[in-house]
C-alpha cells in the first residue's frame, strides 16, 4: 500500500480508463489481492466472473477504473506449435 501512495504522490500512477498487463504479487482463494505494474503495487477491487484461478506469478490483464483494479482476465502460455 505505501508503494501505491508513493507512486500517487509522485505521479507515475496509471490513469483510470487504461487497460494493461499486471503480475499477481498476493493471492488467496484463487482471486488476486494485488498486483504489480511496473514498480507500482496495486490492489485488486474485483474479478470478472469468467477469471479462472489466480496464483502469485500470474500475468493478468486488468482494467482501471475510478472504483479501482478489476482483473479482467488471466494470461497463459501457448502451447509451441509442431
Amino acid at each position: 500500500m505505501m508503494q501505491e501512495l508513493t507512486a500517487r504522490a509522485s505521479g507515475n500512477c496509471p490513469v483510470p480508463g487504461e487497460r494493461h498487463v499486471a503480475r499477481v504479487i498476493e493471492a488467496r482463494g484463487g482471486n488476486a489481492l494485488c498486483v504489480e505494474l511496473g514498480y507500482t503495487v496495486l490492489p485488486v477491487t474485483a474479478h470478472l466472473e469468467s477469471v479462472g484461478h489466480i496464483r502469485v506469478g500470474d500475468r493478468v490483464l486488468i482494467d482501471l477504473l475510478e472504483e479501482g483494479v478489476i482483473v479482467s482476465g488471466r494470461l497463459r502460455m501457448t502451447a509451441p506449435s509442431d
